[in-house]
């Protein structure tokens, strides 16, 4: 190659026959040393092991994602459809109780959010208009903390709701 031609097409096919027959037999010949190694690591960390502890090859702790995993692809249909119906019932019964959120309960909720904003953007762009500044014959930080005020018991009763359903849902 150093001339900078190619080998004859035979000589090529002789070349890649014999580098073919060596990858073979050095394959053949590592291939028991490997998997001998690898067999006797194994071995030897398991003995260890199951000489500090003799019921280590019989008892095994499930993870949670192992035990889904197991039951996702072994749970039989009659089962799978069972443990559907009682979560579809349970499901259904914390619908029934709960109350869809109207417009006008979720009104005040809004606006306080509004207020909230506004005051916020209006405090950085100008911080004393928020301490000094009069709107509607009460003071910018009143307006402020009837915001806040609003916003906190609209959002602790819809929090409340849902706290309530999530806990009857898993008293079971």
């Amino acid at each position: 190659f150093s001339s900078g031609r190619l080998p004859p097409p035979q000589e090529a096919v002789d070349n890649t026959r014999a580098m073919l027959k060596l990858g073979v037999i050095v394959s053949a010949v590592l291939y028991p040393l490997v998997v001998s190694f690898f067999l006797a690591k194994l071995l030897i960390r398991h003995v260890a092991v199951a000489r500090s502890n003799p019921r280590y090859l019989v008892e095994h702790e499930w993870t949670p994602e192992a035990f889904w995993t197991f039951r996702l692809y072994n749970e039989p249909p009659h089962l799978y459809e069972a443990r559907l119906r009682v979560a579809t019932e349970d499901f259904q019964r914390i619908l029934d109780d709960t109350e869809p959120a109207s417009i006008a309960s979720r009104l005040p909720h809004r606006i306080a959010e509004i207020f909230i904003l506004v005051l916020a953007v209006v405090g950085l762009i100008n911080a004393s208009a928020i301490t000094v500044g009069h709107f509607g014959g009460h003071a910018a930080v009143w307006w402020l903390w009837l915001a806040v005020m609003v916003y906190g018991v609209t959002v602790s009763t819809q929090r409340q709701r849902e706290i309530s359903h999530r806990g009857e849902a898993y008293d079971r």
